[in-house]
């Protein structure tokens, strides 16, 4: 018997699917066991579902894309239409981190990162495992 092929999925499928449960991991990381996510940047209390997962070095960077300490759960205003939001998640990242981690930070924002297949699938399934295992210890 022929058993049909079975097709991988795209590069481009696989990073939007990491992008979605990564992000989701950063509002669940960042929120309380209310649910409750204090916004990074304006310190605004927020439902985890109604934040964005912002990033300070921008996503196109892929070198820091899925990077815990570059992304963390914001207001959608501040993330999407603050004019002033590098500088405020500047000063707030200033506040949460030493120097020597925020310039490794932008370090590893300058590398060139070409994820495999196999590497994209297993952050997949490593952020899947955090997910669920904060969904567990939070209640939500």
């Amino acid at each position: 018997m022929i058993l049909p092929k079975v097709k991988d999925k795209s590069m481009s499928t696989l990073i939007k699917e990491l992008d979605t449960v990564f992000s989701l991991y950063v509002k669940l990381r960042d929120c309380d066991s209310s649910g409750i996510v204090t916004c990074f940047v304006t310190g605004e209390r927020i439902w985890y579902l109604d934040c964005d997962a912002a990033h300070f070095i921008p996503r196109a960077q892929m070198g820091t894309r899925w990077d815990e300490m570059n992304v963390h759960a914001t207001s959608v205003d501040t993330n999407r239409f603050d004019d002033n939001h590098f500088t405020d998640y500047w000063n707030a990242l200033n506040k949460a981190y030493t120097w020597g981690q925020i310039k490794a930070l932008q370090q590893r924002g300058r590398s060139l990162l070409k994820a495999t297949r196999p590497e994209l699938q297993d952050l997949i399934d490593l952020y899947k495992t955090k997910v669920a295992e904060l969904r567990k210890q939070k209640g939500l």
